[in-house]
């Protein structure tokens, strides 16, 4: 089972971009995953507008110069996923200029909240351009599934995101056997236990290609987002990584 990238999620705006930027130099495994359309609250994961546009900006750049953009995912959360599963583009607008410099898009929804809009979003996703990689979060719940196998029907990009947690950061006691030959592993993965719990995550995923996801792990206890545990984690995942 091949691990091709650890995707950390929560920088804000206490965080310098050009930091990051280091970080992805020196891990190319790395994805930064940047929340947008949460309430913003100082040092509380959501940076503001003006700070998302500098990481996206450097990471156009280095696209230029090596042909290689870093590694980013959007996460979706609040009121911008909500108009995004509702096809309304005005409260995208302002988000909108920057998904070429993103290579995956999460949407973080209740898809119970939404399921009259599933037979429609497929093609809502699809005007997205350029088309990124969508990911889905498992989290046990049955909608969640369906969303994700009428998503890749509709021939979309998808990876699903195992959380049995839901978003909780609470490590399950068995990882779950994937579906498909991509997919990602979240929930309680931390300093303290990621090098323990990835030979259980290869054991789990079998042949499948797959990616770690953190984000409680990346924080410290006044849940601001800590850059020492984060280079730490990179140190400990780097003679893991298979791609």
């Amino acid at each position: 089972m091949p691990i091709d990238r650890l995707s950390i999620a929560g920088p804000d705006k206490a965080v310098r971009p050009q930091e990051l930027a280091e970080l992805s130099d020196r891990y190319p495994f790395v994805e930064r995953s940047i929340l947008y359309g949460r309430p913003i609250k100082p040092l509380r994961r959501s940076p503001t507008l003006a700070w998302i546009c500098e990481p996206t900006e450097i990471s156009a750049e280095r696209a230029r110069s090596t042909g290689s953009p870093s590694r980013l995912l959007l996460r979706l959360c609040g009121a911008a996923v909500a108009s995004l599963i509702r096809a309304q583009r005005n409260g995208l607008a302002k988000i909108l200029p920057l998904l070429p410099n993103f290579q995956r898009t999460q949407p973080n929804v209740d898809y119970r909240k939404v399921e009259a809009a599933l037979p429609t979003l497929p093609r809502v996703l699809r005007k997205l351009r350029p088309a990124p990689q969508f990911i889905v979060r498992l989290n046990g719940k049955a909608i969640n599934a369906e969303v994700g196998e009428t998503l890749r029907a509709n021939g979309l990009d998808v990876a699903l995101l195992y959380d049995a947690s839901g978003g909780q950061g609470i490590t399950p006691e068995r990882w779950q056997a994937p579906k498909g030959d991509y997919c990602g592993y979240a929930g309680g993965l931390s300093l303290a236990n990621i090098e323990a719990q990835i030979p259980l995550i290869r054991e789990a995923a079998g042949s499948a290609r797959v990616y770690l996801d953190l984000e409680a792990g990346a924080r410290d206890a006044q849940d601001r987002f800590d850059m020492d545990a984060v280079k730490l984690l990179l140190e400990i995942v780097a003679p893991h990584i298979d791609a």
